[in-house]
């Protein structure tokens, strides 16, 4: 029996549970390679590193913290002809010196299968991973720097279908679980839930550089143990331009109706007893806005630029919503053959549409620089330094440093014919 997480894998538990679910996408996506075989190859990869952060949870008393982590992976490809089946694996250890109830071991396992004909793509893809955010990540004020186990398990099918080189049409469905470990000495807000999500996409080529779309999309959070249940349809219109070769832009733009439900507890004093009594009030909103995306993308020879803007509106789990407000600038430039470094900067704002749940609203600001270095084949050295800020409404604003650094190990692609 092998455990990760402290919890053991066997025919019980998350694996347990996950595992009868991955079991018909792993029958598919081997009779599919299977088929008509072309090539199968296998890639390996490693890494370990050292990273300092002076604030781990961004709290007003900052908890510096040394982590030591191990990273393990492996990709696994089959091709042939008309199909491709994608395996991949990783593990992830995570120790930290002078806080071990923030040790972790997580893990992901992904796999993906796809079918090409003349005009149809057909995609199968499932994914789960483990991990163990801190309680006060998960809970905005929380001084419980314990790690709560969480498992996140996704699956997917869509189809494409693309009749002549000028229109294409994609249907998509998604279906997500999160569970929570149950631990009773860790106090979090936290809960597990399970959405499901639809859209229908069709794009349109007006000509060479321009194209048209529009999409949407169906949204549905429940959350058993909150009585809390959302749904959410969004419409969206937009258009994609390339200037030249190197320079495009995407904008879109829409409406978003948005309904939730929930049952929220209260005391009633009952005159007769002189009680009080917990009674279920259940909370109905309905609420609809504006949703866009702005992207714009620019290329040079040794240079890669992006600026992303968008708007949604999301549901809580106390029964509101909150309009989210991104935004984000990256840039990615090659040094030499063998150095790259890349900076990104951002910042976020949530706030409450309700004023009586105004304990939503936040605004977030990061930025971050990189480099990777290959100072021989196959050997990387990579590294870098982040910046977070973080302002909630009645906690007030709290910032954090961390550096990196990692040197990993990449095999080269193993082939077998």
């Amino acid at each position: 029996m092998s455990l990760i997480g402290n919890r053991p894998i066997n025919g019980s538990g998350y694996f347990g549970h996950f595992r009868v679910y991955l079991f018909p996408i792993l029958v598919f996506a081997f009779t599919s390679s299977q088929s008509a075989f072309a090539e199968w190859s296998v890639q390996p990869s490693v890494r370990a590193g050292q990273e300092y952060n002076d604030n781990f949870n961004l709290t007003a008393d900052p908890l510096a913290v040394w982590n030591t982590n191990f990273r393990g992976s492996l990709r696994s490809t089959f091709k042939t002809e008309q199909s491709q089946t994608d395996f991949f694996g990783e593990y992830r250890g995570f120790r930290y010196l002078n806080e071990s109830n923030l040790n972790a071991d997580d893990g992901t396992v992904r796999l993906t299968t796809n079918h090409i004909s003349e005009y149809n793509l057909f995609e199968l893809s499932g994914e789960a991973i483990l991990d163990h955010p801190s309680s006060a990540q998960l809970q905005a004020g929380n001084q419980n720097f314990n790690r709560i186990e969480r498992l996140r398990w996704n699956i997917s099918p869509s189809w494409t279908w693309t009749p002549n080189e000028y229109s294409k049409l994609q249907l998509y469905y998604r279906y997500d679980n999160i569970s929570y470990d149950e631990n009773p000495n860790i106090r979090t807000t936290r809960s597990d839930f399970f959405s499901h999500s639809a859209n229908s996409s069709y794009t349109y080529a007006l000509e060479e550089y321009t194209s048209i779309f529009g999409n949407i999309s169906f949204i549905e959070n429940v959350n058993d143990e909150l009585n809390f249940k959302s749904d959410q349809i969004s419409l969206q219109v937009g258009i994609n331009h390339s200037f030249s070769e190197t320079f495009d832009i995407s904008m879109s733009g829409g409406g978003v109706i948005l309904l939730s439900e929930t049952e929220i507890p209260r005391l009633v004093l009952n005159p007769a007893t002189s009680t009080f009594n917990i009674v279920s009030e259940k909370v109905s909103n309905s609420q609809s806005g504006y949703i866009m995306n702005i992207s714009v993308n620019k290329t040079f020879s040794h240079t890669k630029l992006t600026a992303q803007y968008f708007r949604n509106l999301t549901p809580t789990i106390n029964g509101g919503q909150v309009i989210e407000d991104n935004f984000s600038l990256s840039a990615w430039h090659q040094i030499s053959e063998y150095l790259h470094t890349s900076i990104g900067i951002g910042a976020s704002q949530l706030d409450s549409i309700q004023s009586t749940l105004s304990q939503a609203d936040r605004r977030n600001i990061y930025a971050r620089i990189s480099f990777s270095w290959q100072f021989f084949e196959g050997w990387w050295l990579d590294g870098g330094y982040r910046y977070r800020w973080l302002d909630r409404e009645g906690i007030g604003a709290r910032d954090g440093n961390s550096v990196y650094v990692n040197l990993r190990f990449d095999w080269s692609p193993i082939l077998f014919d």
